[in-house]
């Protein structure tokens, strides 16, 4: 069956027996002359032990390693429904159109109330600036630049907590952050650095300040 899937294109499946070690000498009756790796529990024989395995026992797993399928095949099992059930596990390729297109703003634009913001600079993520999609299998391929930019609510410089005011509020938080009490997000980090030197300091807080005062 397993050889049947893999020449109907069914390659993204694995087969693998694990037996005990005591019975290693019987390694051609399991794999039937074909190229199927086998693993060794050694005694105590743990792994048996944590599956909750048999002798002849049928263990499917998931892409995500999880036990769907669990059967002793002594007396043989149904192979057509054991093979539906395989090729209904395996990851459907997305398309281009489902697949989310990586690359920054720049290009795509933002939602109304965001700003395309290039933050790579400033700790932000390396969002790419253009990508493409290869519609056979629906996988995104970017640029290795990142200066593709990301969205952001709009907010003014200064104000920290996006409260659309400019007080002591806004004070003590940049302060924290310089004081290391608190790690600002993407956002907060940009409307924190005044001064635009890529770094948060007392220059950012006297120009906070300064905004605040009205200066």
């Amino acid at each position: 069956m397993f050889i049947e899937l893999i020449n109907s294109g069914y390659t993204d499946i694995q087969l693998l027996g694990v037996g005990k070690s005591t019975h290693l000498s019987s390694l051609n009756n399991w794999t039937n002359s074909f190229d199927v790796p086998v693993c060794a529990d050694s005694s105590p024989f743990s792994t048996w032990q944590d599956w909750g395995a048999s002798q002849r026992d049928l263990f499917i797993l998931d892409s995500q390693g999880q036990i769907v399928f669990q059967e002793n095949i002594s007396g043989g099992f149904n192979e057509l429904e054991v093979s539906n059930l395989i090729i209904s596990l395996i990851p459907q390729p997305l398309t281009c159109d489902e697949a989310e297109n990586p690359q920054g703003c720049f290009q795509s634009g933002c939602e109304d109330g965001y700003e395309c913001i290039d933050d790579s600079n400033n700790g932000g993520n390396c969002v790419p600036s253009s990508c493409f999609c290869d519609e056979t299998y629906g996988e995104w391929f970017c640029t290795e630049d990142c200066n593709g930019g990301s969205c952001y609510p709009i907010q003014q410089l200064g104000d920290i907590n996006n409260d659309n005011l400019l007080n002591v509020l806004d004070v003590v938080l940049i302060v924290g952050f310089i004081l290391g009490n608190d790690i600002p997000s993407d956002s907060q980090l940009l409307n924190s650095d005044l001064n635009s030197d890529g770094s948060l300091n007392v220059l950012d807080v006297v120009s906070l300040v300064s905004l605040i005062l009205g200066n």
